[in-house]
């Protein structure tokens, strides 16, 4: 039966992963730590976490990812990984979402932070403005409501991260996101870095 929904954040360490029946219920969420070893543990962790409910791939409808920012190898992994599993699995959908949405989904506020590299870090500010790359002495100056870093934190908080997950259903924001057959990971990486609606909708083409 395909009813179900699948939805995969493992941009953050440990990753989040949610299963919602066919009412959009959130009916299982568990943590799996697969950051750098996306390729020895992610389809099986897909299949891991499915069996603990006793459901296997194809009783999946649609599969949400939070696509950005992860790691270069990990996020090609991942999305490749997926646009196998929608040639075979011909019902399969996918649709993509950042990491700001899918905190916001979560309940989370913003302004939203995520640290994008050594020197800078990804913020937005509201839901409808757009993702700005700072540096990390400016971001020293933001009280940011919800963040995450890998290598760094602000001086002014103890704890590396601040940010709530637990996403009760599937909302209206994720049901109007438009699906795709294969999603293309999300890169902070110079001189390409665009931030306009289209770079970040993760369920368009790459370079759209």
């Amino acid at each position: 039966m395909w009813s179900n929904k699948l939805l995969i954040a493992s941009v953050t360490d440990p990753g989040q992963w949610y299963l919602f029946d066919a009412h959009d219920v959130c009916v299982a969420h568990k943590t799996y730590s697969i950051a750098g070893k996306e390729f020895d543990c992610f389809l099986d962790t897909i299949e891991t976490f499915l069996a603990s409910e006793q459901l296997k791939i194809d009783d999946i409808e649609t599969i949400y990812l939070v696509t950005w920012p992860a790691s270069f190898t990990g996020g090609r992994i991942i999305t490749l990984t997926l646009g196998s599993l929608v040639l075979a699995y011909p019902k399969l959908k996918l649709v993509g979402l950042t990491l700001f949405e899918y905190w916001a989904e979560a309940g989370n506020q913003f302004p939203m932070a995520v640290e994008a590299n050594r020197e800078e870090v990804a913020i937005q500010k509201s839901a409808t403005s757009d993702i700005e790359l700072i540096s990390k002495a400016e971001a020293e100056h933001i009280d940011f409501h919800t963040w995450f870093a890998r290598i760094w934190k602000l001086s002014k908080w103890g704890k590396m991260v601040q940010f709530e997950t637990g996403i009760p259903s599937v909302s209206h924001l994720l049901k109007s996101k438009s699906s795709a057959r294969i999603l293309h990971p999300l890169y902070i990486k110079k001189p390409n870095i665009t931030f306009s609606p289209t770079s970040y909708d993760t369920s368009r083409p790459a370079n759209q």
